[in-house]
């Protein structure tokens, strides 16, 4: 799974995927996806996910998650979800805290 942000644009859609300024993140399964959205121009590439993989061996969005598998993220990656009590609330925080995580290396200079 790769995961890609949107960088060019205020929407994008196509090759399966939808991107806008409020959900700039997406996540695709190919390689060679990956590699023609970046190559657009409209998105930058974030990094490769870990599978989080269902009973039936296929990977997941957090999107696609319950609410008791995103309660697993969160703690497995420090995100506090402490004041989210719905999965939508849950969901947004995780999704803060990545955003977070990537504008803090843009922030120090770990860019490539």
């Amino acid at each position: 799974m790769f995961k890609l942000k949107l960088i060019k644009g205020r929407s994008y859609t196509g090759y399966g995927v939808k991107a806008d300024a409020l959900n700039p993140f997406i996540e695709v399964e190919k390689k060679e996806v990956s590699d023609t959205l970046v190559a657009s121009g409209y998105f930058s590439f974030v990094g490769e996910l870990a599978n989080t993989n269902d009973d039936k061996g296929g990977d997941k969005s957090l999107e696609k998650m319950t609410e008791k598998e995103l309660d697993a993220y969160a703690a497995e990656n420090g995100i506090d979800l402490s004041g989210a009590s719905k999965k939508a609330d849950k969901l947004a925080t995780i999704q803060q805290a990545l955003a977070e995580d990537d504008n803090a290396g843009d922030l120090f200079g770990d860019e490539e």
